[in-house]
């Protein structure tokens, strides 16, 4: 049985490095075009928080 639990072992840490490379392949394939076009506009950070709607409540 350890036999078999070190085989186990192995092929999961092996299982993990190919995930992890996948994630990079597929990290960097979309870092990539989007280095080469910065156009694409963030939101300002004040932005967000800003909101001109007040809140209206009811008595109940």
């Amino acid at each position: 049985m350890l036999l078999e639990t070190q085989k186990n072992e192995v092929k999961r840490h092996e299982a993990w490095r190919v995930y992890g490379a996948l994630l990079r392949a597929a990290g960097q394939c979309i870092y990539l075009p989007l280095k080469m076009f910065p156009a694409f506009p963030s939101p300002a950070p004040h932005s967000v928080w800003k909101t001109s709607a007040s809140v209206l409540t009811s008595p109940p």
